[in-house]
């Protein structure tokens, strides 16, 4: 029965898969979130096998399907194993450096999630220079334009803090941020709160590294 159960999991993961390679081929991402969110269940059932999932497919073409997965996964990412903790960053870093921003606009609030969830791991294990680079690539990725401003901007600016590296900070502090869509970016008062409060804590620090 054991088998037969495994065997059954594993032919829907690679249904999975495989509407990840084809509707993204076609561009239907809103077709294949929908499929992906009717797959849900199945995904979290399947948990240890994930990891197994993810080196398939490309994070360049499939980053919808490689965000949705991980965004099922980072629930359950133990923060204090450090192995877990090891896997899941090299998991998301590929997609936040490499993923294709149309894609990961069309996915905002597992976006966010997954990123809130990265920083939260790199945090953990001490590390959050880690972060800095794949945040800050996270952030332009989900802006709409470049006027936007994102719930990543106030965890980028976070992990700068931590690592004390005030000057990868710099770029991003120079963008007139002027809008807000909480549709497209997810962003709520206490994202434009908490960058407020982080802003005044990175100047002073700013000043200092010059």
């Amino acid at each position: 029965a054991r088998a037969t159960l495994a065997a059954t999991m594993e032919g829907r993961l690679q249904q999975v898969v495989t509407a990840i390679e084809e509707m993204s081929s076609r561009g239907e991402l809103s077709k294949l979130l929908a499929h992906l969110q009717a797959q849900e269940e199945v995904l979290i059932q399947a948990m240890p096998q994930l990891d197994d999932l993810l080196p398939v497919l490309n994070p360049a073409t499939h980053t919808l399907g490689m965000v949705f997965i991980l965004h099922c996964k980072a629930a359950a990412v133990p923060l204090s194993n450090l192995q877990a903790v090891n896997t899941f960053l090299s998991q998301c870093r590929t997609v936040l450096l490499g993923g294709d921003p149309e894609q990961i606009r069309t996915i905002p609030k597992e976006f966010v999630a997954v990123c809130n969830k990265f920083s939260a791991a790199a945090i953990a294990i001490k590390s959050p220079l880690v972060a800095v680079r794949p945040l800050m690539a996270a952030a332009a990725a989900l802006q709409p334009g470049p006027t936007h401003f994102t719930p990543l901007h106030a965890e980028f600016l976070k992990v700068c803090i931590l690592a004390k590296t005030y000057t990868a900070a710099v770029p991003m502090l120079q963008q007139p941020l002027l809008q807000v869509d909480k549709a497209a970016t997810m962003v709520a008062p206490r994202d434009l709160r908490l960058w407020q409060r982080r802003l005044a804590l990175s100047r002073p620090s700013q000043s200092r590294s010059r």
